[in-house]
């Protein structure tokens, strides 16, 4: 029997580590083989709470409808014991989402029977079985009528699953769905990844202020016409202009993002552009400076302040405008079209193995956006990207 204060330390550490990833598959200093070490610790704890047994569940599920992290583990573990109802009162926000992503971690025979536990429970638990199916990476027929339901976490969530296994089956779904408040945004995803500009235009509106990183933000971006940083978006605000023309890949942007390194508030975002446009590593270069001493970076130790959002730009270098500039007009012009990393998007599959996350996730969706083929899972266990990605 393990000890209660071993149960504690393995269960702190797993939901910290699952905390630490949800982060980190949007981070542009972490890439694939990051998120594979990091998949190691979390998943050495998980052991340690199955070894553990009952007494761990038990631990889990007091701490679950708090604890994202809690909630994963919970579901896991509860799916393999054959203890998955006790979740079910439980589901809803939080614990519903983590109880999804769960499915992805779970081998193929605990997967099903967790679907098939949560279909048949069907109310709240049909919308997990919905969101579940995308992480689990298998193609699901009962997937347009999920997105069809009456009930709006149920119908989102299938969307949202479409968007990893082939939007295809569900796309005139959303396009009937596209006007209805509580599953526009959901449907917007979908359309937007169809090719519709307007979706993504529409999309966009939706997310605004835009402050960090998402993939219905990437899906936007990528798919919605080129931004304008003269005269952006309303309501999006200038962080979200530098994020839109890296995702654009027009090297004619390049001028106005150099021009946006003067200002602190978006400094760290035009250099992100920049490089997401032409592959530059601004450090490698030496093209960064020092973080000016007055830049807000995020969260302020004052308990009066009710801004706590983190800063999407906290891992990225300074760039030093001048310094830019000059390196960007000795290079020679670049290759008509749009670009990912300095090369054509047409290519842009080889990132999916060596890019960082924002530009893996760029990639995944550059080769999705005609519908003709899923979203690669940028957020998977790196086990099952390794095989996806060996597998072709």
């Amino acid at each position: 029997m393990t000890s209660p204060d071993l149960i504690q330390e393995h269960t702190e550490e797993c939901c910290f580590l699952w905390h630490q990833r949800r982060i980190a598959v949007f981070q542009p200093n972490l890439g694939l083989e990051a998120l594979e070490r990091l998949d190691e610790r979390l998943l050495a704890h998980l052991d340690g709470l199955r070894v553990a047994g009952d007494g761990a569940i038990d631990s889990l599920l007091a701490l679950a409808q708090g604890e994202a992290g809690a909630a994963w583990a919970a579901a896991v573990l509860c799916a393999e014991s054959g203890r998955l109802a006790q979740l079910d009162g439980m589901l809803g926000g939080t614990v519903a989402e983590a109880a999804a992503e769960a499915a992805g971690w779970m081998d193929e025979a605990t997967a099903e029977r967790a679907m098939i536990h949560w279909t048949t429970t069907g109310g709240a638990a049909l919308a997990v079985a919905a969101a579940a199916a995308g992480f689990r990476g298998l193609t699901e027929p009962r997937l347009a009528g999920w997105a069809a339901s009456a009930d709006t976490p149920t119908a989102c969530a299938a969307l949202a699953s479409a968007l990893r296994l082939g939007i295809a089956p569900v796309v005139e779904v959303a396009r009937t769905r596209a006007g209805e408040p509580s599953v526009a945004r959901a449907a917007q995803t979908v359309l937007a990844l169809a090719g519709s500009a307007e979706a993504a235009e529409s999309l966009l509106v939706s997310l605004a202020p835009v402050r960090s990183w998402s993939l219905p933000l990437i899906i936007a971006g990528r798919c919605s016409t080129p931004p304008r940083l003269r005269t952006p978006r309303p309501g999006l605000g200038p962080w979200a202009g530098c994020m839109l023309a890296g995702s654009a890949g027009d090297p004619n942007l390049l001028p106005d993002l150099i021009a946006r390194m003067e200002d602190p508030r978006t400094a760290r975002c035009a250099g992100e552009a920049l490089s997401a446009i032409t592959g530059a590593d601004l450090r490698a270069l030496g093209l960064t400076r020092p973080a000016p001493a007055d830049a807000d970076t995020g969260p302020s130790e004052d308990p009066a302040d009710t801004d706590v959002a983190m800063d999407p730009d906290d891992d990225l270098p300074w760039p030093d405008r001048s310094a830019v500039e000059a390196w960007w007009k000795l290079q020679p012009a670049a290759t008509p079209g749009r670009l990912l990393a300095g090369l054509p998007v047409a290519q842009a599959g080889q990132q999916l193995a060596t890019g960082n996350q924002r530009l893996r996730w760029a990639a995944s969706v550059e080769l999705a956006k005609t519908g003709e083929r899923r979203l690669f899972p940028v957020d998977a266990p790196a086990a099952t990207q390794r095989r996806l990605l060996q597998a072709g």
